[in-house]
């Protein structure tokens, strides 16, 4: 081995053990999770080292095998990331998990046992699965929370290898690690909402509609479905991808016919299912939310500011020149951007609604990242100016996504503390009440452990007050409506 290649591996080393060591330093300071950081950091550093070093030989096994070690230690650190913020879990998930107690042991898919139904979710799949859970006797929130770690782990694997095919093992170790280093990840993972699976199954759809060796119609059209069961803005990102694929396929005929058989009837069929069992087309939670006349410009430009050097990497990445994976993913992206700034953007804790632009952004990243590195393997090795800067830029990169974690360890404690010390037990005692009909502002935990008849004040399960937001008279019309569905009706708030 020449000193050539020498210098290069400590270089490798120690920009590579600095961005490691400044993410653990702006770790949770939690007691649990530094344990846990402990046992995975050396593991983590000596793997990214051992990766960064394998590139300079030409053994492709050897950059194959490092390669997986790499990933599968993000994975590990991941892992660690979750199991800390496991205390964290989103009231609204108990909404869901309601529904599905509801379905499983009553048989109506509905919030109360009584009444006529109304769709006061927006995740069918999610409520599918709490049923199923709910009918083997185990608890919903944790199944939601596994779910949530393995479709997180997943996208970040999906990011790793679908990078690494085109642009090498380096620049797919990198980008995973911008997704796997961002603690909104994590966060999201274990809020017990679809956030993270349905942004892994728009990451999903989107590597397979570009794929540049075949066509893959069939399995775009399933993911198609399978996104739009999950999240009603699935069906949007379908169009975008389905429009996409139509225009660089040569096969159409066979896209055309993927897309009738395997979406569109069981699509169909689903809403017709959907409109005569509700009585209305679009879901409860729509009427609540969506505004008419507004722009919530604030919700995407919040996101976007706590991305900052990935956002510039795009940037570049398209003045350099995207490939049709990159272009198609920054489309989706900003599809989706647009559609989440005509709603009402309640509960969007750490760029909730945002997090599937998250994987989508990072995917369209490699271009950048690939010069970053062919700069640096291409440079002579006495240029150390030119080294410093590409490893600033490198390792700038890489911690900008750890820039909010304090955000997101504040986030988890306060709110997990409100849940655990007020609305659980609140529901807990409510529930030894036999026929009280409850008003409820957080419609999550108090009314799933209350097992009680509620009204929910934010309108998310009742339509009638659903309707009274979205004609701006809730002020007038509430109090007479809550007092005429039930005078013994008791206003619970935690907040």
């Amino acid at each position: 081995m020449t000193l050539r290649m020498y210098l290069r591996i400590l270089m490798a080393v120690v920009l590579l053990s600095c961005v490691g060591c400044l993410t653990f330093l702006c770790g949770p300071d939690a007691g649990q999770s530094v344990r846990l950081r402990v046992l995975i950091v050396p593991f983590l550093l000596v793997s990214f080292v051992g990766a960064a070093a394998s590139f300079i030989f030409r053994d492709q096994e050897r950059r194959e095998a490092l390669f997986a070690t790499a990933v599968a230690s993000m994975m590990l650190w991941m892992v660690a990331d979750a199991v800390h913020m496991s205390f964290f879990t989103v009231d609204d998930a108990w909404i869901s998990a309601r529904y599905g107690h509801t379905l499983a042991t009553r048989g109506s898919l509905n919030w109360n046992s009584v009444g006529p139904p109304v769709e006061g979710y927006s995740n069918f799949a999610w409520v599918m699965l709490a049923t199923a859970v709910e009918r083997f006797g185990f608890d919903p929130i944790v199944a939601f929370k596994c779910t949530g770690i393995l479709f997180a782990m997943a996208a970040l694997v999906l990011v790793a290898v679908s990078v690494k095919r085109r642009y090498g093992c380096m620049v797919g170790t990198v980008t995973a690690a911008l997704l796997c280093f961002d603690p909104r990840w994590a966060l999201h993972a274990v809020s017990g909402l679809e956030t993270v699976p349905f942004a892994f199954l728009v990451l999903a759809a989107t590597v397979v509609a570009t794929s540049e060796t075949r066509s893959h119609p069939w399995a775009l059209a399933l993911l198609g479905l399978v996104m739009g069961l999950t999240r009603p803005e699935g069906v949007l990102v379908f169009a975008v991808l389905i429009c996409a694929n139509l225009l660089y396929s040569t096969g159409r005929k066979r896209v055309i016919k993927a897309a009738v058989v395997a979406y569109a009837v069981p699509a169909m069929i689903y809403m017709a299912w959907r409109v005569a069992y509700f009585g209305a087309v679009f879901p409860n939670t729509f009427y609540a939310k969506v505004t008419r006349d507004t722009w919530n410009v604030w919700g995407i430009s919040s996101f976007l500011e706590s991305v900052p050097f990935i956002c510039l990497a795009v940037v570049i990445s398209a003045i350099i020149g995207f490939s049709r994976r990159e272009r198609i993913s920054v489309v989706v992206a900003t599809a989706l951007a647009v559609f989440y700034s005509r709603t009402n953007l309640v509960m969007n804790y750490s760029d909730r609604f945002f997090m599937p632009l998250l994987p989508l952004l990072v995917l369209s990243t490699p271009v950048f990242i690939n010069w970053l590195w062919n700069t640096w393997r291409s440079s002579p090795v006495t240029d150390v100016w030119r080294h410093i800067a590409v490893g600033c830029i490198a390792c700038s990169l890489v911690l900008s996504c750890v820039s909010d974690r304090r955000n997101a360890n504040t986030l988890v404690h306060d709110y997990g503390t409100m849940m655990r010390s007020a609305h659980i037990p609140i529901g807990k005692v409510l529930s030894s009440v036999r026929g009280l009909r409850v008003a409820v502002g957080d419609a999550g935990a108090i009314a799933y452990y209350s097992r009680a008849e509620c009204i929910d004040f934010l309108g998310l399960n009742d339509r009638a007050i659903a309707m009274m937001i979205r004609s701006g008279t809730l002020a007038a019309e509430m109090p007479p409506y809550v007092l005429a569905n039930g005078s013994s009706a008791a206003a619970i708030s935690a907040r």
